[in-house]
């Protein structure tokens, strides 16, 4: 085999090898979001979970302000609305306990310095009974005041306290400076585990609640809730401007004037004025070839024939399908038949026109 084969089958078997191995592996798990109490993620919550589960409590999640019969509550990070934090410190009120690792939520209910604190040091001196067993923790956090009714452990130096419990009607809140202490990664390390049973699994059986955000659209706000005051007031006023211009562009000055209508006339009403005009300026002849030529007209309309058919073809077809007298209807329709004469002959034109034109109706 020559030494350009070797090199190009050492690579099919590495490629191969690859292949093989993804196949067995698999795809990788998902590991879900950071703080999720079900993600084995090196930032995830499980281990906490297991751990408290552990130390004998029952661990639950829920959303919003857990049950009665919840002995302490924890959030790891607060993605809770208006309600929902005050449904929660509500129910710290009865007599329980929540825990709080946000250091931006409001409900830790101390102020956080802004600056980082290291409590991997000795807690000598804390001032909260439950965590004097814990010496170490592993962790860079941020730090709080403790307020006028706080009492912290962990001091920083001027960075302030890395856990700091403050009571609350008949309950406690306890703010620690960050969840990175109880994240999957970092549990194991120092007393970090044994700062998560001393404020979460303090005896056995201890009914536990991770605190979850809330569903987006599970709030109780509205559309309008969301809008701000100014906004408001701006649409407030252009309504306000709208109804007062329409009202001025609707205002009406003095009475309403009546107008005279034009008197609509029909085209058969039409032809006859046009005649009473001519008759009216002894234009005999030009009356008699308007009233004849409206006569043929509305014949051959009424036949279904052209409106240019001849005079003697519109009075052929019309005596062939009404049964009135050709000779009749020929006579009406020649020029001839009324150029001549005076108003009486006019008279007669038109009426035998009329005539015909009712009695073609009657038929059809």
């Amino acid at each position: 085999m020559t030494a350009g084969r070797a090199g190009w089958a050492r690579w099919v078997l590495l490629g191969a090898a690859v292949l093989v191995g993804a196949l067995l592996v698999g795809p990788p798990a998902d590991e879900g979001e950071a703080l999720d109490p079900d993600s084995p993620g090196p930032l995830g919550a499980l281990g906490l979970v297991r751990t408290l589960g552990a130390l004998g409590a029952e661990v639950s999640t829920a959303r919003g302000a857990p049950g009665a019969d919840v002995d302490v509550a924890v959030v790891l990070g607060d993605r809770l609305g208006r309600d929902g934090r005050d449904d929660l410190l509500t129910w710290v009120r009865g007599g329980r306990t929540l825990v709080v690792a946000d250091p931006s939520s409001p409900l830790a209910q101390v102020e956080p310095t802004g600056e980082l604190v290291d409590p991997r040091r000795d807690a000598g001196g804390c001032g909260i009974d439950a965590l004097v067993g814990v010496e170490e923790l592993s962790v860079q956090g941020v730090g709080f005041d403790l307020g006028v009714r706080g009492r912290g452990c962990f001091s920083g130096g001027d960075g302030g306290s890395f856990v700091v419990a403050t009571p609350v009607g008949d309950g406690t809140v306890v703010a620690v400076g960050g969840a990175a202490v109880w994240v999957n990664e970092r549990l194991g390390r120092a007393d970090n585990a044994v700062l998560a049973g001393a404020l979460l699994a303090p005896a056995e059986g201890t009914q536990v609640a991770v605190v979850l955000p809330t569903l987006v659209g599970g709030g109780s706000a509205s559309l309008t809730d969301l809008v701000g005051d100014g906004p408001k007031q701006a649409l407030l006023q252009l309504g306000v401007a709208f109804t007062l211009y329409a009202l001025w562009r609707g205002r009406r000055l003095g009475r309403p004037v009546p107008e005279p209508q034009p008197v609509e006339l029909a085209a058969s009403e039409l032809v006859v004025a046009v005649g009473d005009l001519l008759q009216q300026g002894r234009h005999h002849g030009r009356a008699a070839e308007v009233i004849r030529e409206d006569l043929r007209r509305h014949l051959a309309a009424r036949l279904g024939l052209p409106t240019s058919a001849a005079p003697a073809h519109v009075a052929e077809v019309a005596a062939a399908r009404t049964g009135l007298d050709r000779r009749r209807l020929s006579d009406l329709l020649t020029p001839a038949a009324a150029a001549a004469g005076g108003d009486e002959v006019l008279v007669e034109l038109a009426a035998a026109a009329s005539a015909v034109t009712e009695e073609l109706d009657h038929v059809r």
